[in-house]
């Protein structure tokens, strides 16, 4: 396989997607992963992990699924932190996993 054959095959992960209603902007995605200590005691995130997934939109990841996020009676501290982050990643999806905790 020549250069340019080797370049040709890599174009597709640079194209957009659409997954249902979702549109990806291109086919480089972030699994999830444990960020501990990265977060609040109480689970909410912070400014050190917008920061993170910040720094991930910059260098290109076009889809985003969070580690776990705790989900208890304190929802909408969840929301708002999840919801500066997005203003911040525009050109970005990002999808959370959701545990509840009793």
């Amino acid at each position: 396989m020549g250069e340019s054959e080797s370049k040709d095959i890599f174009k597709i992960l640079f194209t957009p997607i659409s997954i249902g209603p979702v549109w990806i902007k291109n086919r480089i995605a972030m699994a999830p992963m444990g960020l501990v200590g990265m977060v609040e005691s109480d689970g909410s995130i912070n400014r050190r992990i917008i920061e993170y997934y910040v720094e991930r939109v910059r260098g290109g990841v076009g889809l985003i699924i969070t580690g776990l996020t705790r989900v208890e009676n304190e929802i909408e501290k969840l929301t708002l932190g999840w919801k500066a982050c997005s203003t911040y990643t525009k050109l970005c999806q990002i999808y959370s996993v959701s545990f509840p905790v009793n």
